[in-house]
């Protein structure tokens, strides 16, 4: 999987994401959740905290391994 810039492109549905939040000097990878039905943003799902203006990527969660 691709990282995607939010320039490019945002989410078409509602859900969890991996994206990269940019603080001061720093990257950093978390998950998300992206929040269409009342007003497209990113928020961290633990705490409801609104990261949009610091994620400048993202990417769909990988596929959950078989198990054996």
């Amino acid at each position: 999987m691709e990282w995607i810039s939010v320039k490019d492109k945002l989410p078409e549905q509602d859900g969890d994401y991996l994206v990269v939040t940019k603080w001061l000097t720093s990257k950093c990878a978390m998950l998300t959740f992206w929040d269409i039905p009342t007003n497209p943003k990113w928020l961290i799902a633990s705490t409801g905290a609104d990261l949009t203006t610091t994620v400048t990527h993202w990417m769909p969660l990988p596929k959950l391994p078989k198990e054996r």
